[in-house]
């Protein structure tokens, strides 16, 4: 949650940081893509033993 908070305090604050927080949500959004991909592997590894 505080994550969050401290986005919403940068978006209010500073209007500069609206490229930054839009380069932020897109690693971190890639980031959740990739790690999900590797626990679907990890599941179907496990459910072949």
């Amino acid at each position: 949650m505080s994550l969050f908070a401290w986005i919403y305090f940068q978006h209010d604050y500073r209007s500069d940081m609206k490229a930054n927080l839009a380069l932020i949500g897109a690693i971190i959004s890639f980031t959740g893509a990739a790690y999900f991909k590797d626990i679907d592997k990890y599941i179907e590894k496990k459910e072949d033993n």
